[in-house]
């Protein structure tokens, strides 16, 4: 009997694009590859957006190239930007890094910068002058980054955070800036660069504010929304359900299917108990009638029951319109070089599991 996602729940049956997957669990770069083949399998997935987040691990960006190689043409990849952390990271610094990932076939860039965790790190507001020649590259290209800003209000209030936020770090103290800063921040930046194809992660946590994301649409032409859960988003959307289902109708070309899913599957443990929660979270709420209980949260959720043309959008033409009917090409040549170089650094971060992986990717890029 066939066991994948959709006929065990019996969602549509065409494949579907998740433009928001990550790679951040720590393995043999195979490992990884097997991990992200069997979900893709699983999930019925056609493509998939690979989001690297360097601040864990520098090399992501090249695992994820080594990924989008070994299960092409399934696998898009977003890079991360890297950071020293000091006065390295200059304006030209992070220009010479999205044109090189522009050039070794990047098909996207993921900015974790909007996270309060690395904003307090980085020391740098997301409009700083820093970022201009690196934004002005991306609207040039139309390089679509997926755009992680800020966090669910509870974060600012320890009182009312889960045990899992905290145990990241994900507290946002006075000292730091509140949503209402990270998002003047990033209009600013939109003001500057107006044509920059941002996609903002977990509908930028706006899902009882849809007057103010439509705003945002309304002004910004290109801009998108990705329904990655936390489920406050799927909270928010039942309590004004009208305007919600009214949002998505209206603008169904800009939003995009996305989970958060990741490279792990402990021994004995399913890739559908692993990552079924966030896949079947998004995907009932989006397609069922009736009103239901997500298995961790008592809460109920008054689905949208869509069908039909809204739905391919969402799960899929939005996402080929966005990064193309085929991942860009990978050069090789220049992936390695990369590679290399990290590894020449002899950055005391890099563990030995992490230097291995550069040398099996070296080794898959020179040959």
């Amino acid at each position: 009997m066939d066991r994948r996602n959709h006929i065990l729940h019996g969602y549509a049956p065409e494949p579907i694009c998740d433009a928001h997957i990550h790679i951040k669990m720590q393995m043999p770069v195979n490992a990884t590859n097997y991990v992200i083949g069997e979900l893709m399998e699983h999930f019925n997935y056609e493509r998939a957006l690979i989001c690297s987040l360097p601040i864990y691990d520098r090399t992501d960006n090249y695992r994820n190239f080594y990924l989008k190689s070994k299960l092409a043409p399934k696998i898009y990849t977003a890079v991360g930007l890297d950071h020293h952390f000091d006065a390295r990271d200059t304006a030209e610094y992070y220009l010479h890094q999205i044109k090189q990932y522009h050039k070794m076939g990047c098909d996207g860039v993921k900015m974790f910068e909007g996270k309060v965790l690395l904003h307090r790190k980085l020391g740098k507001k997301l409009c700083d002058p820093a970022f201009d020649l690196f934004y002005s590259y991306c609207e040039e290209h139309q390089i679509p980054i997926t755009l992680h800003l800020g966090d669910p209000l509870d974060h600012w209030d320890i009182t009312k955070m889960n045990d899992y936020a905290l145990k990241n770090g994900w507290y946002c103290g006075p000292e730091d800036p509140t949503r209402e800063d990270l998002r003047e921040e990033i209009d600013q930046v939109l003001q500057k660069f107006p044509k920059l194809p941002l996609i903002f992660a977990h509908f930028n946590y706006m899902g009882d504010e849809l007057d103010r994301a439509a705003k945002m649409m309304n002004t910004y032409p290109n801009i998108c929304f990705d329904l990655t859960p936390g489920g406050e988003m799927f909270i928010a959307f039942t309590e004004h359900w009208d305007a919600a289902r009214a949002f998505f109708a209206k603008y169904q070309d800009r939003i995009l299917y996305g989970t958060d899913s990741y490279n792990w599957r402990p021994k004995d443990v399913t890739l559908e108990e692993q990552n079924g929660k966030r896949v079947n979270l998004v995907r009932r709420f989006l397609e069922e009638t009736e009103v239901f209980t997500e298995s961790t949260m008592n809460t109920p959720f008054k689905p949208f029951g869509f069908s039909g043309e809204i739905l391919d959008k969402i799960y899929r033409k939005n996402f080929i319109r966005l990064f193309g009917e085929t991942p860009r090409p990978l050069n090789h040549a220049l992936i390695a070089e990369g590679a290399k170089a990290l590894l020449a650094e002899k950055d005391e971060n890099l563990t030995p599991l992490m230097t291995e992986n550069l040398y099996t990717i070296i080794d898959h890029f020179e040959k």
